[in-house]
């Protein structure tokens, strides 16, 4: 794997603890590392936001002012405290990494796209019409745009009961709507279950998509493969995504 890859994978949060802690040690003690790392982490940074915003004409003109910069600025990663460095990438090849990253996170978005859509899911539906009350506080966020406070809910939720399943689909879903996938997938992978009623149904296909648009492809099929033999809301859909992540 060469440095960009692993750089990739680790701010997709997709390495192991063990790999992360390596590389945050040679992170710490290899400035031309580091120095690669941080080009890699604010194009990143850049990609994310812009398409966050599903902004291209604004990424265009950012990308236009990285390749008239005629002096690289420093850039400051806050998971590293107290570490500056320039950006060592020779701007041709920085340029071709923006548009690397980009183009991979606008297809993964444009496939999860066609597939998401809880607003029109019956089990979501389903469970933003419980009874009101301090018990679905996290669900009110969700539905009030609030995603960021309905994960912290959520995440209080699930550690004093981790059967919760109303609170982990939410969870997965106010990540999808932020952004930070690699959040929701780490809570699945912590307390998702394997049975097959229709909210676990759910969790797994939400869990899926957050896979998708992380690159995780072969998880991502496992969930829909058992997904696509159950039926449920999710099979049709299970079916045909499964086709496209298996190209």
């Amino acid at each position: 794997m060469n440095n960009v890859d692993l750089f990739l994978k680790y701010l997709a949060g997709e390495l192991e603890q063990k790999e992360a802690a390596e590389l945050e040690r040679k992170l710490e003690s290899d400035h031309q590392l580091r120095q690669e790392f941080e080009a890699v982490s604010d194009a990143w940074a850049l990609v994310r936001a812009q398409l966050r915003k599903k902004d291209e004409d604004d990424f265009k003109m950012r990308l236009l002012e990285v390749m008239e910069r005629s002096e690289p600025g420093p850039l400051k990663r806050s998971a590293f405290r107290n570490r500056w460095a320039f950006v060592a990438l020779p701007l041709a090849g920085a340029v071709a990494l923006l548009l690397v990253i980009f183009v991979w996170f606008r297809n993964q978005d444009r496939l999860v796209e066609r597939y998401y859509h809880p607003g029109e899911d019956p089990v979501v539906l389903a469970l933003s019409d419980l009874p009101r009350g301090e018990p679905v506080k996290g669900i009110l966020l969700y539905n009030q745009g609030n995603y960021r406070a309905c994960m912290e809910e959520m995440a209080q939720l699930l550690q004093q009961d981790p059967g919760d399943r109303p609170a982990l689909l939410y969870y997965l879903l106010a990540s999808l709507e932020t952004g930070n996938e690699p959040e929701g997938i780490r809570m699945f992978e912590r307390y998702g279950g394997d049975r097959t009623d229709q909210v676990d149904q759910a969790i797994a296909w939400y869990a899926a998509l957050a896979m998708i648009k992380t690159g995780r492809e072969k998880e991502a099929s496992d969930l829909l493969s058992t997904l696509a033999e159950h039926a449920g809301n999710y099979r049709t859909g299970a079916r045909r995504l499964l086709k496209r992540v298996s190209k």
